[in-house]
């Protein structure tokens, strides 16, 4: 197998001209269909002539990166962008960052950091990588943005620490619903497992840390949010640490304490806030309140006195030229917080970390989380890992349940590689490709993203009735399958013989295109129907979340007016049609796919939609029902939940 090179400032979008993912569709009958993507794009200019340069007018290069980021936050405009301020910086050499000093550099080896790193960080000029970190940053502004307290009258209302790091914690715990991972699965970085939809509670803990940053100025003081990770240590060596997300609280002191694979702060606090790791270390049996019958909650005491706090900033992150492209470069309108002071995070993390571990207190880096984007990146996007490692992605974003029967039946892997593509499409680029659903709900546009599930959803729906009610598809599907064989007996033929002829080529391919020309309506009304329910469960999911985040939004408003004033008739409506919608559907999801791979997550977030409607007797029921398959954790969560809505009634 071979590819092109992705470049990483292409000068304009190309789409990919080759499709391949493996497919596991029996358990004996094949083993799948290998997709890859090719990219083709134009080299970059590092080193622009300067001849052409000097008759550019002044500072025309960075104007155009700043219209294209003012425009639109995707991989390809900020690939082009980077180009452009490259372009910039090659005839404004006094603008280019400083490099390191040795100084510096020797704070960073003490942690782990190798040559390699440093090559990348130390760059005075924007790299293969760059782009990459900066969609991911921007696109986590554009969420923070939505969850921060809306502007009321003439002047933003400030939200504390504790508020900020709530909310930005339920809603990656919304988005992205708990799945267990192998032991040997290190995760992908926080952008693609929110695409997907679906993550470990290490991929949960990454997202929230980066949501975090992006809320630029909290509370009264106007500080940028910090946080950590706490690694709790398992009785079993081989098992990896249990992880909590410590935040720091608004006196630099102290931690307020979330669990990612709960999906809650960890009750307790004073006032209702997230329990502070001082108040856990006073009293270990806080978190007792977490136990029941049907789950006990797993963390114990003797893990509490072990843990031990991590950073987890990105590696582009470091770079000095972040810091020239987050304070000088970026445009107004896109604003995000990308660059990190190493020796600033570690001291503000082992200073809220004194009071609970002492003054010994020191603070790990997690390498993994450093590493994220180029351990899941190839070498010509700025990462080390190997192609499999994006196409095994690329086969989970595929449910099992789309794949036909009649695929047992092909004859040839060439066939299969050709349907394996249609089939594999539609769930493979609502995940990745800009502007579709998935991406403007990751960009917080969630009312954008209405419109077009529902046109999708309606569409399929149309697909799926005419599969279903063609009695003679099948027949129809197992002649082509024969017609198949023959051409495809005949293409084998014609390729192991080394006598063939350019006349002997054009006439296998004129006859492999006319097969597919022939049955290309059946083969897409056979994947249609294969592809229509468990591509139907996703957007109903999709909807469903939509409908979630935009009470969830009316929700903050009220809560806001609430502080200052009597909620008005109208107001109190709002809010209370938001959630009926919500409500509605959820509930619409769980009646027509109640099996379904998000069931369970479903559920849950439905309960919160019922206690907000008033409906507490139906929330709670919902939260009670443990019955399907999930962590122990997920359950003492649930349970958790209904047993405090019980008490409040």
């Amino acid at each position: 197998m071979s590819t092109n090179k992705d470049n990483p400032f292409p000068e304009e979008s190309k789409k990919s001209n080759t499709l391949m993912v493996s497919i596991v569709a029996g358990i004996t009958l094949f083993a799948g269909i290998l997709l890859y993507f090719t990219f083709s794009s134009n080299p970059v200019k590092k080193d622009p002539d300067k001849n052409n340069a000097s008759s550019t007018p002044e500072d025309s290069s960075l104007k155009s990166a700043q219209e294209l980021l003012t425009n639109d936050n995707d991989l390809i405009s900020c690939k082009n962008a980077l180009q452009q301020i490259n372009n910039h910086l090659a005839t404004h050499p006094n603008e280019k960052p400083a490099t390191f000093s040795p100084e510096k550099k020797d704070v960073y080896s003490k942690f782990g950091m190798n040559d390699q790193q440093f090559n990348e960080i130390d760059s005075p000029t924007f790299t293969l990588l760059d782009p990459h970190y900066l969609e991911e940053r921007l696109m986590f502004r554009d969420i923070a943005r939505f969850l921060e307290p809306p502007v009321m009258g003439v002047k933003q209302v400030k939200a504390s620490i504790s508020e900020v790091s709530t909310q930005a914690f339920m809603w990656v715990v919304r988005e992205m619903r708990l799945t267990p991972r192998s032991k040997t699965n290190i995760g992908v970085p926080p952008i693609y497992a929110l695409r997907r939809g679906w993550g470990s509670s290490y991929e949960r803990s990454l997202a929230f840390l980066l949501l975090l940053e992006q809320f630029l100025y909290v509370g009264e003081k106007l500080e940028q949010p910090a946080g950590c990770l706490l690694l709790l240590p398992s009785k079993d060596t081989n098992t990896p640490p249990r992880l909590w997300v410590g935040v720091v609280d608004e006196t630099g002191n102290d931690l307020y304490l979330f669990d990612p694979i709960l999906g809650l702060p960890l009750p307790g606090g004073k006032d209702g806030k997230p329990l502070l790791l001082t108040e856990l270390k006073a009293d270990p049996k806080k978190i007792r309140v977490l136990d029941s019958d049907q789950a006990p909650y797993d963390v114990q005491p003797d893990q509490i006195s072990k843990m031990a706090p991590a950073i987890a900033p990105s590696l582009s992150s470091l770079a000095p030229r972040m810091k020239l492209l987050e304070e000088k470069y970026l445009p107004t309108g896109a604003k995000a917080r990308l660059s990190s002071d190493l020796e600033s995070l570690i001291t503000k993390i082992e200073k809220a970390c004194r009071p609970s571990f002492g003054p010994s207190a020191k603070v790990l880096l997690m390498v993994e989380a450093v590493e994220s984007l180029r351990m899941f990146l190839t070498s010509n996007n700025g990462g080390f890992a190997s192609p499999q490692v994006f196409q095994v992605y690329q086969t989970e974003l595929i449910p099992q349940t789309a794949i036909p029967q009649q695929l047992q039946k092909v004859p040839h892997p060439l066939i299969l590689e050709n349907l394996g593509n249609m089939l594999s499409r539609p769930f493979i680029n609502s995940a990745l490709e800009p502007k579709l659903p998935r991406d403007q709900m990751l960009h917080a546009r969630y009312a954008k993203a209405v419109p077009d599930l529902v046109r999708e959803g309606d569409e399929l729906r149309i697909q799926l009735r005419g599969a279903e009610t063609d009695p003679n598809l099948p027949k129809r599907i197992n002649n082509w399958m024969d017609a198949a064989k023959q051409v495809f007996t005949n293409f084998d033929t014609i390729m192991q013989n080394k006598d063939r002829t350019q006349d002997d080529l054009a006439k296998i391919n004129l006859e492999i295109r006319s097969l597919f020309q022939k049955g290309e309506k059946d083969l897409l009304m056979m994947i249609a129907g294969s592809i229509g329910r468990p591509r139907g469960e996703q957007i109903s999911w999709l909807l469903a979340l939509c409908k979630h985040e935009l009470a969830e939004q009316q929700q903050r408003r009220f809560d806001i007016q609430s502080k200052s004033s009597t909620p008005t008739t109208l107001a109190q409506q709002d809010r209370l049609n938001k959630w009926k919608d919500c409500e509605s559907a959820w509930r619409r999801y769980l009646e027509e796919f109640p099996l379904g791979a998000g069931a369970p997550h479903g559920k849950l977030l439905w309960g919160y939609a019922l206690a907000n409607i008033g409906d507490k007797e139906a929330a709670i029921n919902a939260w009670q029902d443990v019955s399907r398959p999930m962590a122990i954790q997920e359950k003492a969560a649930r349970l958790f939940l209904a047993k405090s809505l019980k008490d409040k009634k």
